[in-house]
Protein backbone atom coordinates (compact mmCIF):
# COMPACT_ATOMS: atom_id res chain seq x y z
CA UNK A 1 0.00 0.00 0.00
CA UNK A 2 2.55 2.46 0.42
CA UNK A 3 4.83 1.76 -2.08
CA UNK A 4 1.26 2.95 -4.58
CA UNK A 5 0.75 5.89 -2.47
CA UNK A 6 4.68 6.39 -2.96
CA UNK A 7 4.78 5.47 -6.52
CA UNK A 8 1.29 7.91 -7.23
CA UNK A 9 2.72 11.06 -5.24
CA UNK A 10 5.70 10.53 -7.94
CA UNK A 11 4.02 9.95 -10.82
CA UNK A 12 1.39 12.54 -9.74
CA UNK A 13 4.59 15.00 -9.66
CA UNK A 14 5.68 13.93 -13.39
CA UNK A 15 2.21 15.54 -14.63
CA UNK A 16 -0.79 13.83 -15.44
CA UNK A 17 -2.06 16.59 -17.73
CA UNK A 18 -6.02 15.00 -19.20
CA UNK A 19 -7.41 12.09 -20.90
CA UNK A 20 -7.03 13.25 -24.91
CA UNK A 21 -3.61 14.22 -24.01
CA UNK A 22 -2.07 12.40 -21.17
CA UNK A 23 1.72 13.55 -19.82
CA UNK A 24 4.28 11.37 -18.66
CA UNK A 25 2.98 10.60 -15.16
CA UNK A 26 -1.28 9.24 -16.57
CA UNK A 27 -0.39 6.21 -16.23
CA UNK A 28 2.38 5.30 -13.83
CA UNK A 29 -0.32 7.33 -11.72
CA UNK A 30 -3.02 5.11 -12.61
CA UNK A 31 -1.58 1.52 -11.96
CA UNK A 32 0.31 2.93 -8.40
CA UNK A 33 -3.30 3.92 -7.59
CA UNK A 34 -4.71 0.43 -8.41
CA UNK A 35 -2.38 -0.83 -6.65
CA UNK A 36 -2.55 0.61 -3.33
CA UNK A 37 -6.39 0.46 -3.78
CA UNK A 38 -6.04 -3.25 -4.04
CA UNK A 39 -3.92 -3.35 -1.05
CA UNK A 40 -6.02 -1.00 1.17
CA UNK A 41 -9.01 -3.42 0.25
CA UNK A 42 -6.97 -6.87 0.98
CA UNK A 43 -6.05 -5.47 4.75
CA UNK A 44 -9.73 -4.62 4.95
CA UNK A 45 -10.66 -7.89 4.26
CA UNK A 46 -7.94 -9.68 6.26
CA UNK A 47 -9.52 -7.16 9.23
CA UNK A 48 -12.61 -8.18 8.65
CA UNK A 49 -12.10 -12.12 8.39
CA UNK A 50 -9.86 -11.67 11.78
CA UNK A 51 -12.89 -10.08 13.34
CA UNK A 52 -14.75 -12.47 12.73
CA UNK A 53 -12.81 -15.29 14.15
CA UNK A 54 -12.47 -17.61 11.26
CA UNK A 55 -8.76 -19.42 11.36
CA UNK A 56 -6.35 -16.48 10.51
CA UNK A 57 -5.75 -17.21 6.97
CA UNK A 58 -2.66 -15.32 6.12
CA UNK A 59 -2.29 -13.67 2.89
CA UNK A 60 1.66 -14.93 2.10
CA UNK A 61 0.66 -18.46 3.70
CA UNK A 62 0.66 -20.64 -0.39
CA UNK A 63 3.15 -17.91 -2.14
CA UNK A 64 5.88 -19.87 -3.85
CA UNK A 65 8.66 -17.53 -2.84
CA UNK A 66 11.32 -19.23 -4.83
CA UNK A 67 9.13 -18.02 -8.02
CA UNK A 68 8.32 -14.82 -7.24
CA UNK A 69 12.20 -14.11 -6.32
CA UNK A 70 13.05 -15.52 -9.69
CA UNK A 71 10.40 -13.37 -11.50
CA UNK A 72 12.12 -10.35 -9.93
CA UNK A 73 15.50 -11.41 -11.02
CA UNK A 74 14.48 -11.52 -14.46
CA UNK A 75 12.55 -8.89 -14.64
CA UNK A 76 15.33 -7.12 -12.65
CA UNK A 77 17.84 -8.50 -15.81
CA UNK A 78 15.52 -6.96 -18.09
CA UNK A 79 15.92 -4.01 -16.85
CA UNK A 80 19.79 -4.19 -16.95
CA UNK A 81 19.97 -5.55 -20.44
CA UNK A 82 17.39 -3.75 -22.56
CA UNK A 83 19.37 -0.97 -23.67
CA UNK A 84 22.41 -3.33 -24.69
CA UNK A 85 19.95 -6.09 -26.29
CA UNK A 86 17.47 -4.05 -27.67
CA UNK A 87 14.11 -4.45 -27.70
CA UNK A 88 13.44 -7.30 -29.83
CA UNK A 89 15.84 -9.71 -28.03
CA UNK A 90 15.72 -8.69 -24.73
CA UNK A 91 11.77 -9.25 -24.69
CA UNK A 92 12.17 -12.52 -26.63
CA UNK A 93 14.48 -13.74 -23.61
CA UNK A 94 12.52 -12.30 -21.04
CA UNK A 95 9.39 -13.90 -22.43
CA UNK A 96 11.48 -17.65 -22.63
CA UNK A 97 12.22 -16.94 -19.11
CA UNK A 98 9.12 -16.45 -17.66
CA UNK A 99 7.03 -18.95 -19.89
CA UNK A 100 8.94 -21.53 -19.86
CA UNK A 101 11.27 -21.69 -16.93
CA UNK A 102 8.77 -19.91 -14.67
CA UNK A 103 5.32 -20.82 -15.83
CA UNK A 104 6.50 -24.52 -17.11
CA UNK A 105 5.24 -24.38 -20.60
CA UNK A 106 6.21 -27.02 -23.31
CA UNK A 107 9.47 -25.30 -25.01
CA UNK A 108 6.99 -25.21 -28.49
CA UNK A 109 4.79 -23.02 -27.07
CA UNK A 110 6.99 -21.23 -25.10
CA UNK A 111 8.46 -20.18 -28.47
CA UNK A 112 5.63 -19.10 -30.22
CA UNK A 113 4.29 -17.10 -26.98
CA UNK A 114 7.53 -15.61 -27.68
CA UNK A 115 7.51 -14.24 -31.02
CA UNK A 116 4.40 -13.69 -30.87
CA UNK A 117 4.86 -11.11 -28.23
CA UNK A 118 7.77 -9.52 -29.30
CA UNK A 119 6.32 -9.39 -33.17
CA UNK A 120 3.08 -7.65 -31.50
CA UNK A 121 5.21 -5.44 -29.40
CA UNK A 122 7.33 -4.08 -32.16
CA UNK A 123 4.23 -3.41 -34.45
CA UNK A 124 2.43 -1.59 -31.60
CA UNK A 125 5.20 0.30 -29.73
CA UNK A 126 7.86 0.87 -32.45
CA UNK A 127 5.57 1.19 -35.93
CA UNK A 128 1.98 2.24 -34.27
CA UNK A 129 3.13 4.00 -31.41
CA UNK A 130 6.64 5.48 -33.21
CA UNK A 131 8.36 4.81 -29.59
CA UNK A 132 12.37 4.81 -30.08
CA UNK A 133 12.96 1.63 -28.42
CA UNK A 134 16.41 1.06 -28.04
CA UNK A 135 18.39 -1.55 -31.10
CA UNK A 136 21.09 -2.86 -29.14
CA UNK A 137 24.20 -3.75 -29.89
CA UNK A 138 23.65 -6.13 -33.24
CA UNK A 139 21.32 -3.32 -34.70
CA UNK A 140 18.01 -4.88 -34.73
Amino acid sequence: MTIGIGASMIAYRLGLQSTHNPGPGFLPFGIASLLALMSIFMCIRSLFRTAKGSSAEGIFEEIKWAKVLSVLGILLGYGIFFNFLGFPISTFILMLLLVGVIGQQKWRSTIVISLVTVIFGYLIFILLLGLPFPRGFLGI
